[in-house]
């Protein structure tokens, strides 16, 4: 007589998750995420971290036009190279349509950078968490206050979102579990592009 039996259930299946949670959930999260939490598989995380982004599906030419009121600007405040992708959103997604690096520059030079290159628009920056720390090498200005002086809409996280919660959101962004794409990173960026098919864990 047998003892015991194993038995092997996904939450698609079990009932107490509604069909619209599921479908949301498949909107946002991406396909190795959406498989572990609700059809019960085990992913491997090890090797290329942005594992949504497809050469072929994401890539292409995206550029600033008279008609993009608003643009979008990420910044990063590395010593050198400071850094900034620009981006347009239309119809929900996402379009990086441009990258600055700049080296042994401040952040002033980075917004007059980012002013020279796209007058006229409309810009929300999205700094990291470190902008408000005042620097000596700004004058005892935050990086968050030279942003805003010249004009740019900061929207800012008290702190950094954990790490995985940020890849996870950038793949999901490159292909979700419905197989939908809404992040395209214009061809020029080859700094961007790279990082995208080759950093790992």
């Amino acid at each position: 007589e047998q003892e015991w039996s194993s038995h092997l259930y996904t939450t698609e299946q079990g009932g107490w998750v509604d069909s619209d949670e599921l479908a949301q959930a498949r909107r946002d999260l991406d396909t190795k995420i959406y498989r572990q939490e609700y059809q019960a598989t085990w992913e491997t995380f090890s090797g290329l971290i942005y594992y949504g982004f497809d050469m072929a599906q994401n890539n292409g030419s995206h550029n600033i036009t008279e008609k993009d009121k608003i643009i979008y600007v990420g910044v990063d405040f590395n010593v050198s190279p400071i850094s900034a992708v620009v981006a347009k959103i239309h119809n929900h997604k996402i379009y990086v349509c441009d990258e600055i690096r700049l080296f042994g520059s401040n952040t002033q030079e980075l917004c007059e950078e980012i002013l020279n290159r796209y007058p006229g628009k409309k810009i929300m920056a999205f700094p990291d968490p470190s902008c408000v720390q005042r620097r000596t090498s700004a004058g005892g200005k935050t990086d968050l206050s030279i942003l805003q002086n010249n004009g740019f809409v900061c929207k800012v996280l008290t702190k950094h979102m954990p790490v995985r919660d940020r890849i996870n959101s950038v793949n999901s962004k490159f292909c979700n579990a419905n197989n939908e794409r809404s992040l395209f990173i214009d061809r020029s960026c080859k700094n961007l592009l790279n990082t995208m098919l080759k950093q790992t864990y």
